[in-house]
């Protein structure tokens, strides 16, 4: 086989075909009329068997026959073709010379940029690559050669067509061969769209537990050369392991900082965070806008400082001051449970509520308890990092001066 090249590319394209007879053939053993017989199949990974496309006539002298063949109908547009020639004496078979298929084109697009690869299936070596481009007149032009089957053409603009052609050229060993092989692919046309996501950020959280806030910084990593940077998406877990959820989307590339609990509306500066930067808002292949989401860093993890206490004294005497047993103002708490006892160990007061708000009555029948000492048992639900962290304490209390009671 020294052809497999495309002429006219389409549903109904044209391939040519060509091989060399054998230069040795023991025409003893082998003898005339000689026919060739042409079988080919799609290169479409549907392990089609070959079919017989093409019958040369009889002739005693082998030289005499056709040794190139142009196939009309043929569908180039979608498919590569793969062809072999078969050699028969009279109506025995001499031999089949191995598949040479037509090049073909793929393309991979990217940002400014199209990736052209050539497959070619074929028994020669192929030395040279010539990459053709379609001008805006409809004529092909030398973009480059080289001499791999990949090529980069880049400086592009997205979402434009282009349209390219690859020639290849190679040789048998067999220095009576035919040289160069010239083959031709189909023509094929790409567009490239911004694929190439940016470059990962560098993140830093700075935790302030006084406050209740994380401030959070990011920049790019060494070596960022992503120049379509327009925004930052930032991704926040609140416990270690749980999945990372968007929290918030930043829309000026300038714009490298956050205030995480800023209104005091999440309860918490724990968890862990990501961020990813965000490229311009495009067309993509479907006509729909798209953009590309960069790979984050590390992800960054904070934990809470919690605290919860409660005072040892209070005077339910509605003086306005102290009438309520409540607790010190907290901080990441999640829940509390907690529970009052006389001194003979008899639950006089139980609550969930973190503030307590305990005014010195008797849970059952909302009678002002007598002055003196009580204990508290309390179980402060933190939240933490690593999830609601249960911190158990106790301790002892004086009511005093509590209201006078008066009776009929």
């Amino acid at each position: 086989m020294t052809r497999a090249s495309v002429v006219a590319t389409g549903p109904d394209g044209t391939v040519l075909v060509g091989w060399s007879p054998p230069s040795e053939l023991d025409s003893l053993a082998f003898p005339g009329p000689y026919t060739y017989e042409l079988w080919g199949r799609p290169m479409d990974g549907s392990g089609t068997p070959s079919d017989l496309v093409w019958s040369s006539e009889s002739d005693v002298d082998l030289f005499q026959l056709d040794t190139t063949v142009v196939l009309n109908g043929v569908d180039t547009e979608t498919l590569a073709w793969s062809y072999d020639i078969r050699l028969y004496s009279a109506s025995e078979g001499v031999g089949t010379a191995p598949e040479a298929s037509t090049p073909w084109l793929m393309f991979t697009p990217d940002d400014n940029q199209l990736r052209l690869d050539v497959q070619q299936g074929v028994p020669w070596q192929v030395d040279a690559y010539i990459i053709e481009k379609e001008l805006p007149n409809g004529t092909f032009a030398v973009l480059d050669t080289v001499d791999v089957p990949t090529y980069v053409d880049e400086g592009l603009v997205n979402g434009t067509t282009y349209c390219y052609r690859v020639t290849t050229i190679g040789r048998y060993d067999d220095p009576t061969t035919e040289v160069p092989l010239v083959n031709v692919s189909q023509e094929a046309c790409a567009t490239p769209f911004d694929f190439t996501a940016p470059c990962a950020m560098q993140l830093d959280v700075d935790a302030h537990c006084d406050v209740e806030r994380d401030t959070l910084r990011w920049s790019r990593a060494p070596g960022c050369t992503s120049d379509d940077i327009v925004g930052y998406r930032i991704y926040w877990a609140p416990f270690e392991g749980d999945s990372l959820q968007l929290w918030r989307q930043v829309n000026e590339a300038s714009d490298t900082l956050a205030v995480f609990n800023e209104d005091d509306s999440l309860g918490t500066i724990a968890g862990c965070f990501w961020v990813a930067a965000l490229d311009s808002l495009m067309p993509g292949p479907d006509g729909s806008l798209r953009r590309n989401e960069g790979m984050g860093g590390d992800t960054v993890c904070v934990d809470n400082c919690p605290y919860y206490f409660l005072p040892n004294v209070f005077s339910p005497n509605d003086d306005g001051h102290n009438d309520l047993f409540m607790a010190f103002p907290w901080k990441f708490i999640d829940s509390v449970h907690v529970v009052i006892h006389n001194r003979w160990g008899e639950p006089v007061f139980e609550t969930r509520d973190p503030d307590v708000r305990w005014d010195g009555t008797y849970l059952d029948t909302g009678e002002l308890l007598p002055d003196g000492v009580y204990f508290y048992s309390a179980t402060a639900y933190t939240r933490r990092l690593a999830g609601i962290v249960p911190e158990r304490f106790s301790g002892s209390l004086h009511l005093v001066e509590g209201r006078t009671q008066t009776t009929d």
